[in-house]
């Protein structure tokens, strides 16, 4: 059977800015009798490029996955039958640094976090059940010529020092070092069970212009990904390439992308490659990734700036679509195409939160998306890996860290509207699935959760900690929000233990549904007793009276008042949202709910600033962190207020697009949560939409919706499996229930 009992490296030292270690080749050659079908695992501290007699083999981009090394270390399995010959094999192995030597994570501690080591690797093959090869210091190593590799910052590479053949059978490596047997890591060896990263699309340049020393390709969407480059420059030219969002001035522009207190510009997402000026030379970053729209490259001339010297390989996970949207207006079509573009451009391996300055899982992000990822992809199996990567980080007290994986021990705590994706997820997952496993996995984390954050009660009853309205629009801190953060965070846990009771409910666990409802109506009465005055809810801020409403905070007759007030609220401010991300991720749904559809899309799609509209009309081609102002230049993006723009490429504002789909569209999947097999379809008819078609894949089939409005009739057609429970709601409050594959009508 698989061993990893020995992990290898080429040193014990570790990489920094100031004294980088060059990635090393690893390679090993053996012999083989038979064709037999033959295996290969291998488990990395670190990212990896395997190679079998030459042959590149990789199962995707950024090798096995991004992991705190002390928790979990995942290995892959290779077929590699195919690929060997009778007689003498040789395996070969590019290491680089990933997580387990993440330098330039030192913001969030990953530069002193207690794995940081160098890269290391296990590996074995068996035929059969024979062992015929395990890593030891038998195996040979060579420094390439990857001079420095950093997830977050980027690769320097000297190709000159490239060897040629260093993976091939033939390749005479006697002058090669051994490698040395290392510690292995402490984290426990699991199978990594996710889609690989893999390349989505390439891109060329829409154009190519002089800017300063260097050129300037703009690729025309902000997406995330590698490059390819095909230089034809002599040896030890030395090319820059830098990346960005956007540009001010004329030029590239990078201080969105600059924290202070670490990067150093000649570092931050940048490229550099030193050319060997052999034929045909081409590179592609190995142990990086970069989020950018545009990229100067210095250090090339007029003649070499030419599209085919620089391609945009557009990267993700391999995750399966499995819903789409579309309109006959062009506006809203564009608003779920850069949803989706920055969905995908921050799915590496799981929800990011930008895929430039930081690729970190913040747990807030995911928890803000997770509905709406469900809408339009399948990434089960993605997020059930990051689940498990968030059980293990998860103190014992109950404490979720803000970043998933991270050292838990040096970051701060984010409060409920961030931790709390221990709930929203599985049950999200399970909502959509069926699969009551993703409840049963994340059971006791829930637990222990739901009881940290009951001892976090103050001496009034309430919860006060962490973050709140993140990124309220128009404001240049993201902390300077206006709901009152005791109200957002009771708000949150009492949803969470709302949830709560549901899925311990489904799970059988009585005890524990006490408990959450013992919780539950206790901190509901605090909330109402100092937030509800006179049947009126005090925070009469948008987020404040959404949250209210959406979260089950009110009685009838209260959140009838509180309806009132919040459609007062932002039609005295010119339907103008003024929420930050957890109040955007529901208002417009209370306004839906609520026979406010119409504004809540104009609130959405109108031309002013803050909107979605406003950033369409602008250019936007990915969704922002931050809802600026911006001055008036269609073609620098610059604030009107002279502060520094945020990421241009964030997915935690990507509920608009649930929204579309649920409330446009009017495909509601399994809304109480109790049968994934029903849905309910009820679209709202807005004057700004004739058409619609919403497509959904299920594991029973595919669900279709398209309705039409013509000469002032509705036209339905839905089509659904056998298998699917389907409610329709027609424009007109009229309810049929039908189970037939099939279903039109007109009103």
């Amino acid at each position: 059977m698989k061993r990893f009992n020995k992990f290898i490296a080429s040193t014990t030292q570790i990489s920094t800015f100031s004294k980088p270690i060059q990635a090393p080749y690893f390679r090993k050659s053996f012999n083989l009798k038979t064709k037999d079908k033959t295996v290969l695992y291998i488990a990395v501290a670190g990212l990896y490029e395997l190679y079998f007699n030459g042959n590149k083999i990789t199962k995707g981009i950024l090798a096995p996955y991004i992991s705190n090394p002390d928790d979990l270390i995942y290995y892959d399995e290779y077929d590699i039958t195919g690929f060997i010959q009778e007689g003498k094999n040789t395996v070969a192995v590019l290491l680089g640094n990933g997580m387990q030597n993440c330098f330039g994570g030192e913001i969030w501690n990953f530069h002193v976090a207690p794995w940081v080591n160098s890269p290391r690797f296990s590996m074995s093959i068996l035929q059969g059940e024979q062992s015929i090869l395990e890593s030891d210091e038998s195996f040979k190593v060579c420094n390439s010529p990857i001079l420095l590799n950093d997830l977050r910052v980027g690769e320097h590479v000297d190709n000159r020092l490239s060897v040629n053949g260093w993976n091939a059978v033939d390749f005479d490596d006697s002058s090669w070092l051994n490698a040395i047997i290392v510690d292995s890591p402490k984290g426990e060896i699991k199978k990594c069970n996710v889609e690989p990263i893999k390349i989505e699309k390439e891109l060329s340049a829409i154009s190519i212009s002089k800017v300063g020393n260097g050129y300037l390709y703009d690729f025309g969407e902000n997406n995330a990904g590698i490059i390819r480059l095909k230089p034809k420059s002599r040896r030890g030219t030395k090319i820059v390439l830098s990346f960005g969002e956007y540009l001010k001035g004329g030029t590239l522009c990078r201080e969105n992308l600059l924290f202070e207190q670490l990067y150093i510009d000649d570092f931050v997402q940048k490229d550099v490659y030193i050319c060997s000026g052999e034929q045909d030379e081409l590179y592609e970053s190995s142990f990086t990734y970069h989020g950018f729209r545009y990229a100067l490259v210095e250090g090339i001339n007029k003649e070499e700036a030419t599209k085919e010297f620089l391609t945009y390989l557009v990267c993700h996970s391999d995750i399966k679509t499995i819903g789409t949207i579309e309109f006959d207006n062009e506006k809203l079509n564009l608003l779920q195409e850069i949803t989706v573009r920055s969905d995908l451009s921050n799915f590496f391996y799981f929800p990011t939160d930008c895929p430039h300055r930081e690729k970190n899982g913040w747990t807030g992000d995911i928890y803000l998306s997770a509905e709406q990822y469900m809408y339009n992809f399948d990434g089960y199996a993605s997020f059930r890996q990051w689940l498990e990567q968030l059980r293990y980080c998860q103190l014992e007290n109950g404490v979720v860290p803000g970043i998933i994986p991270a050292d838990p021990l040096k970051l701060p705590v984010y409060g409920p509207a961030w931790d709390g994706v221990i709930v929203e997820l599985p049950l999200q997952m399970f909502r959509f699935t069926g699969e009551i496993k993703y409840l049963d996995e994340n059971k006791e984390a829930i637990k222990k959760y739901i009881k940290y954050m009951a001892d976090k009660r103050k001496e009034n009853g309430l919860i006060s900690f962490g973050i709140g309205d993140w990124c309220p629009v128009g404001k240049d801190s993201a902390s300077d929000y206006d709901t009152s953060l005791e109200f957002i965070c009771s708000a949150y846990y009492l949803k969470q233990l709302r949830e709560s009771k549901l899925i311990f409910s489904l799970l059988g666990d009585k005890e524990f549904v006490q408990y959450a409802e013992s919780l539950y109506e206790e901190l509901l009465s605090k909330v109402k007793n100092n937030y509800v005055v006179d049947g009126r809810v005090t925070e009469q801020k948008q987020t404040g009276l959404a949250l209210a409403i959406k979260f089950k905070l009110l009685n009838e007759e209260e959140e009838k008042r509180a309806v009132q007030d919040l459609v007062s609220l932002i039609e005295s401010n010119n339907s103008l949202m003024t929420v930050g991300v957890l109040g955007a991720r529901y208002i417009f749904e209370v306004l839906a709910e609520n026979n406010y559809v119409d504004l809540a899309y104009k609130m959405i799609m109108q031309d002013k600033f803050p909107s979605y509209g406003y950033y369409l009309n602008r250019g936007a081609t990915a969704l922002w962190e931050n809802f600026y102002e911006l001055a008036d230049d269609n073609v620098n993006w610059t604030r009107k207020d002279g502060g520094k723009l945020s990421s241009l490429n964030h997915h935690f504002w990507g509920h608009v697009s649930g929204w579309l789909y649920k409330y446009l569209g009017g495909l509601l999947i399994n809304p109480n949560y109790m049968n994934h097999k029903s849905v309910v379809i009820a679209p709202n008819v807005i004057d700004s939409v004739k058409k619609c078609n919403v497509t959904y894949s299920t594991k029973f089939g595919r669900c279709t919706v398209n309705y039409t409005v013509e000469n002032g009739k509705f036209n339905l057609n839905v089509d659904i499996p056998a298998e699917i429970e389907c409610t329709v709601v027609l424009p007109n409050g009229k309810q049929i229930i039908t189970n037939q594959g099939s279903f039109s009508c007109e009103v």
